[in-house]
């Protein structure tokens, strides 16, 4: 029994301090890897794994061979007693891991509930100790209740934070934070600006970028001729579902993979999402969006996918072949699918990957730049359920020429809308030939963008952005000739014109970025003499 009771011993004492260890290791939560190459932010993922849960999860592991080895001294029925403890321990992995999945981390947190299952091993230890106190000695018969003193004392002297706050330009304050199965989500605020966290890292938005999460709507929504119905995979901070008020929809749905995150939109984002809570027009559930458009059978105008952290496990999923092909199966006739993407976590290796696999799927791809910024643009993948031409009477031409004539008339500085497009894409595209196709077998997304954001932390490789994504618009705007006719053969010479000076617009902002003066002043002036011109002009070649 000394040998069991050293052993429980261990295993409690080594749980209760994991949270304090792996608070100093991370220095207070912060980010693994710093700009580490992928082998070595394995290594330095695996170091701590082994030290911090490693040591004590092979002490707990011990104890269940070890009442094996109890168990050979009863000789007259070891079948028996080995058949009684193997299905103990089978009922205690069963219910452990539901109780840990559905109520622990809900009910206590994290630090908490391994601070619990601590004290569980503790207590066993202490049971041990009043049942064959009388074969010990007093002396290591008191080790277990000192181990339930001393735990007690760590866990009322130790103040662990759940989430890590920037302190950097003012610091961050912490409203509100939940912890549960599928993680912990934060709502920090920062002069005067909120955000979402999950898992102390991947930021789901916030009131710092109200104009660009309400793009993501506005873009998809103008490019619809008459949409009634949109489904959103993701809500984030319900920003850029909250825009979907603004206009005459008979239904919209949202889904939400982590609940904490819909209770955070409710509760701090209010202000920015238009009554989306309220409106029984809508329709928020808790649910992967994945597994939500491949079960449902309604039918959808358009489809929108927000911006997901492409390295997050598991998130390579929604760039695959079958998930493209699942939603473009919910659209109806005419109906679109539009995924952003986060050009600042991409590397064009990964963006031209998930092109060729929506290309496989819907007849012909656009391409739209979400906002002119140098240095983290976000663009929308659009797939077309036809292959027909942009329509006179699509609300995207219209309000662009309504834009492009306050423009002129100098009533506002507003860019057309039709300038946020970049190119057209189709499955025979010669710039896709040399791209994988991601699949669910193949989930090359899943693979490779990891493998990619280390690359970038260790400054091997560069994100698509600034001269990047100069660089590709540059490849697409030389194509337009060639391969954009289908597409806009039916839009006015002075809104095509808009196309060309957004790409320049867009390029004064990279040179405005680097400093380059000059070519910002050109760049600008170009983008302007495109949208005042009021006939056909000669357009500059690259």
């Amino acid at each position: 029994m000394k040998v069991l009771s050293l052993l429980l011993l261990c295993s409690g004492i080594l749980v209760i301090l994991l949270p304090t260890a792996f608070n100093q290791w991370s220095s207070g939560l912060r980010y693994s890897g710093g700009n580490e190459t992928l082998i070595k932010y394995l290594l330095t993922i695996s170091t701590s794994m082994v030290f911090l849960v490693g040591v004590p999860t092979t002490t707990m592991g011990i104890i269940f061979p070890y009442l094996y080895k109890l168990a050979e001294a009863n000789r007259s029925q070891p079948g028996k007693l080995l058949g009684i403890l193997s299905s103990w321990n089978t009922l205690g992995a069963v219910l452990g891991s539901l109780a840990a999945g559905f109520f622990l981390l809900e009910w206590l947190g994290l630090w908490n509930s391994i601070h619990a299952l601590g004290f569980a091993y503790l207590s066993m230890a202490l049971v041990l100790y009043w049942r064959h106190a009388d074969r010990l000695s007093t002396a290591w018969a008191a080790l277990p209740l000192s181990a339930v003193l001393l735990g007690a004392a760590l866990i009322q002297t130790t103040h662990l934070p759940v989430v890590r706050l920037q302190e950097s330009r003012g610091g961050e304050t912490l409203l509100e934070v939940w912890e549960g199965s599928a993680g912990t989500v934060a709502v920090v605020e920062r002069e005067g600006v909120r955000r979402v966290k999950l898992n102390n890292w991947y930021a789901l938005g916030g009131s710092g970028a109200v104009e660009m999460e309400r793009m993501q709507t506005q873009l998809p929504m103008h490019l619809h001729p008459k949409a009634k119905s949109v489904f959103y995979l993701g809500l984030g901070s319900g920003i850029t579902a909250g825009a979907a008020m603004n206009y005459p929809e008979e239904r919209v749905v949202i889904a939400e993979l982590v609940p904490e995150v819909i209770t955070a939109s409710g509760r701090y984002f209010v202000e920015h999402t238009n009554g989306l809570f309220n409106d029984e027009r809508v329709s928020v559930v808790h649910e992967d969006g994945r597994n939500f458009l491949r079960a449902t059978r309604e039918q959808f105008d358009l489809v929108i996918g927000d911006l997901f952290v492409p390295w997050k496990s598991g998130v390579g999923y929604l760039y695959t072949k079958e998930h493209f092909s699942a939603a473009k199966a919910r659209l109806r006739t005419g109906g679109l699918f539009a995924q952003w993407i986060p050009l600042y976590q991409l590397s064009e290796r990964e963006l031209l990957i998930i092109a060729k696999t929506m290309a496989e799927v819907f007849p012909q791809t656009t391409l739209w730049r979400g906002d002119y910024y140098p240095e983290k643009p976000m663009l929308a993948l659009v797939g077309h359920t036809d292959s027909l031409p942009l329509a006179l009477e699509t609300p995207i031409v219209q309000a662009s020429q309504l834009a492009l004539n306050a423009y002129r008339a100098g009533r506002s500085e507003t860019v057309p809308l039709l300038a946020h497009y970049l190119g057209r894409l189709t499955q025979d595209d010669p710039m896709l030939s040399a791209s994988l196709l991601s699949t669910d077998d193949r989930p090359w997304i899943e693979y490779l963008a990891p493998q990619a954001h280390r690359a970038e932390k260790a400054g091997q490789i560069t994100w698509l952005v600034g001269e990047e994504y100069l660089n590709l618009m540059t490849q697409l705007k030389r194509r337009w000739a060639k391969f954009e006719g289908s597409y806009l053969s039916g839009v006015p010479s002075p809104l095509r014109r808009t196309v060309t000076a957004g790409y320049y617009f867009h390029r004064s902002q990279i040179a405005r970025a680097v400093q380059n003066q000059t070519e910002f002043e050109a760049s600008l002036a170009e983008g302007r003499r495109l949208l005042l011109a009021q006939q056909d002009v000669q357009q500059p070649s690259l």
